[in-house]
Parts: structure tokens; C-alpha cells; sequence
């Protein structure tokens, strides 16, 4: 019986420092920001700032490859394939990049602490889309 009565309170003295720690966390994201949630429409972003200069540089890895590839052997054409590949990606890393901040800086500069893509978002949130595309200009 003893046992038992110590289990119990030690459960409950786990429990009250449990919902001690969470009234904390709530306490110190409280006042943070101001309750809102922003949306971007993400896709709209890639297409307006990230895909023109992706597929300018695909275009003109394009050209090159084909002013070359007459004279060049199937394993040059691979080797330059996989060289562009890289370049690609390594560009595309480095827009998302600069679009991962331009959301934070929003964010910020608007005092939330969520921002969510658009596209999950059934209703409601405040569309910071334009900001997000002004702030990478």
C-alpha cells in the first residue's frame, strides 16, 4: 500500500513538472507574435523568381552542348551532362536558399512565427506572397 501511494506521487509530481515546463514554453511563445499565421504561395515564388534564371542557364548549357556535341564521344557527353546537372542543382540551391530568407526576414519584419505554403492552407492566414517576392527583388 505504501508502494502505491509513492507511484502516485511520483506520477504526480512528473506530471506537474511536465505542465510547469509546457506553461513555460507557452508562456515564452506567447507574445512573440501576434497570433496571425502567414501563408506564401510557393509555387507562384519558384515560378516568378527561381525558374526564369533556371531555364536561362538550362538553355544556355543547351546551346553550348549542342554547338560540341558532334565532335565529342558518348562518355564526354555524359561527363558534360553531369557536369550541368551540378551546375543546375548548385544554382537551384542557391535560389532556394535565398528564398528560405526572404520568408524569414518577412516573418520577422511581420512579427509571426509561422509562415505555411499556401497550398496546405484551407482557409484563412495572411497572404504574404508579394512581400515574400519584393523582399527577394
Amino acid at each position: 500500500m505504501l508502494k502505491e501511494k509513492r507511484s502516485v506521487g511520483i506520477i504526480l509530481v512528473i506530471v506537474l513538472a511536465v505542465l510547469t515546463v509546457a506553461g513555460f514554453v507557452v508562456t515564452s511563445v506567447q507574445g512573440k507574435g501576434n497570433g496571425e499565421i502567414g501563408v506564401v504561395n510557393m509555387e507562384a515564388v519558384f515560378t516568378q523568381y527561381m525558374a526564369p534564371p533556371l531555364i536561362e542557364a538550362r538553355d544556355v548549357m543547351q546551346q553550348e552542348f549542342d554547338a560540341r556535341v558532334d565532335e565529342l564521344t558518348d562518355d564526354e557527353k555524359a561527363s558534360i551532362f553531369m557536369e550541368y546537372q551540378t551546375q543546375l542543382e548548385i544554382l537551384e540551391m542557391q535560389y532556394t536558399a535565398d528564398i528560405e530568407q526572404a520568408v524569414a526576414e518577412v516573418a520577422k519584419a511581420n512579427g509571426l512565427l509561422i509562415i505555411v505554403d499556401q497550398l496546405g492552407v484551407l482557409y484563412g492566414g495572411s497572404d504574404l506572397t508579394k512581400n515574400v517576392l519584393d523582399a527577394l527583388k
